[in-house]
């Protein structure tokens, strides 16, 4: 895979890892290509040969083909469930390892947890992707990945909103980081979180609690000069600078006859939302059979011209169950409602 296909960002940040001794917390918004920029890691950097990655279960499959794209002879193992149904000489040959983050503490009926075994695993980086899950130091996935990391010296963690709605989320990130930037927990909050002491009375009690308030302005650039070296920042009018422009095809369909006079004359009775509802459900399911053949045809024209893939957003179950049978075995259906054995395995279907 040529590394000239990543951009100025993304090569910025991983000489950045270099600068840093390894370790750092990249903050790019959805797109930016963190994932990518991680994984060249070991193209630019040959002494890195096992890598681990903590990720949501949910693009744990995405996490591998983006791998395999770039690096196609090596062996990449997704973990799941329990390490009791896993040969021992496949995770520790494996290239790389692909968990997602909340089964790492689960307890285990051969009494060992994965966070237990991959600790005994010398990794030479571990990239933990959308980092903000690991935010709360008393949740378990959060101790489980400290125990984890604390042999692996190369750290980087991947997060488009690392602080998420307050400054306290981010000291548990900062922390794997560069576990020398504060002494404590209690020394990060003292300077950077402001709380105010609550009442609440009920039932001839009273409780009280402490409530965050947002940073200020002072905290916030504080904290920034703090983590300049530790955390690599990268906005979003940098990423979507150099994205092709978008483009727009408008797909040509008459409504009903009688909507807009239906549409009127509700307005002027005024009907109760019930009716409106179900007017509304009918009008969208008859607008949306209309555009079944002009989409199936887009579709696949589309599909002759190269891989993309396309997401096509429907009301109507129904549309979206009959666009799926129009396009077969090219097409993946997902609706609210499914269980998420199956919506696991259409995302992964999607996916690849």
């Amino acid at each position: 895979m040529d590394s000239s296909i990543l951009r100025d960002y993304q090569k910025e940040a991983i000489k950045k890892v270099k600068d840093n001794h390894g370790r750092l917390l990249l903050n790019m918004p959805c797109g930016a290509g963190k994932s990518w920029t991680s994984i060249f890691l070991k193209y630019y950097y040959p002494f890195i040969q096992k890598v681990l990655v903590l990720c949501p279960s949910s693009i744990k499959a995405q996490w591998k083909q983006e791998i395999n794209r770039i690096f196609p002879s090596d062996d990449v193992l997704i973990l799941k469930g329990h390490y009791k149904y896993y040969n021992t000489d496949s995770i520790f040959l494996a290239d790389w390892i692909v968990i997602n983050h909340d089964i790492l503490a689960e307890a285990n009926p051969t009494s060992l947890m994965w966070c237990d075994v991959l600790s005994r695993i010398q990794f030479d980086l571990v990239i933990i992707d959308e980092s903000h899950y690991i935010s709360s130091p008393t949740a378990l996935r959060t101790q489980a990945v400290q125990q984890i990391v604390k042999k692996i010296e190369n750290r980087i963690l991947l997060s488009g909103t690392p602080m998420s709605t307050n400054l306290e989320n981010l000291y548990t990130q900062l922390n794997l980081v560069n576990p020398t930037m504060f002494t404590t927990e209690k020394e990060y909050k003292d300077r950077y979180c402001s709380y105010v002491i609550r009442k609440i009375h009920a039932r001839g009690k009273t409780i009280r609690f402490k409530e965050l308030l947002p940073p200020t302005q002072s905290q916030i650039s504080k904290l920034k000069e703090k983590m300049k070296n530790d955390v690599y920042v990268v906005s979003k009018d940098v990423v979507y600078a150099n994205l092709p422009e978008t483009t727009y095809s408008t797909v040509p369909c008459s409504l009903p006859d009688g909507i807009d006079e239906e549409h009127y004359d509700w307005l002027r009775d005024e009907k109760d939302a019930k009716e409106l509802k179900e007017l509304f459900a009918s009008q969208m399911e008859s607008i949306g059979s209309q555009k079944i053949n002009a989409t199936v045809d887009f579709c696949k024209q589309l599909n002759d011209i190269d891989d993309r893939k396309v997401c096509i957003v429907a009301y109507n179950r129904s549309i979206v169950e009959e666009l799926h049978n129009r396009l077969k075995s090219s097409s993946v259906i997902f609706y609210g409602g499914m269980k998420d054995s199956e919506r696991q395995k259409a995302v992964s279907e999607f996916i690849n």
